[in-house]
């Protein structure tokens, strides 16, 4: 079972582009090895069938670094496999209108909730540092994570940065 104490640091998500199933484990091994504890697949072009080919060798992947496995949108999938969690977003708020209101929201998040809070929405090793005097306990990512194939530099710099 999840502990609210688990949920804290960098929360790393696949990508088709960035993470294509070719290379995806190795990737996210990567990932792991770097001391990343929270994981989700993300992939909304892959079918049902390869989708959850995928998340079963990712869970596998994650027990072994003791990590936390979560799957976007694909309920049927985190039942099947018994997944650590599942990620629904109904009417997401745009990219721009995210970038804008995020601290006000932020804020008000940990004022209001009782939950572990999670930044999420071009989050990078230029941006992540201006988010962490709100003490939030996950900051997701994608791009920030892979880009030029830096998987462990990227996150040695952004662990340094929260």
């Amino acid at each position: 079972m999840l502990n609210k104490e688990d949920l804290k640091g960098l929360y790393v998500l696949t990508d088709a582009t960035l993470t294509p199933d070719e290379t995806m484990l190795e990737q996210i091994e990567r990932v792991l090895k770097s001391g990343v504890r929270v994981i989700q697949y993300r992939n909304k072009y892959a079918t049902a069938e390869e989708a959850e080919k995928q998340c079963i060798r990712l869970q596998a992947l994650c027990d072994v670094y003791e990590a936390i496995f979560i799957i976007d949108d694909r309920l049927d999938i985190a039942y099947r496999i018994n997944a650590d969690g599942l990620h629904v977003g109904e009417d997401d708020v745009s990219y721009e209108e995210a970038r804008v209101v995020s601290p006000e929201i932020l804020q008000s998040a940990k004022e209001q909730l009782r939950v572990p809070i999670c930044a999420i929405g071009g989050i990078n090793e230029n941006n992540i540092e201006l988010l962490s005097c709100y003490d939030i306990a996950m900051y997701s990512l994608i791009s920030a994570v892979y880009k030029e194939d830096a998987i462990e530099e990227n996150l040695e710099k952004l662990h340094a940065k929260i």
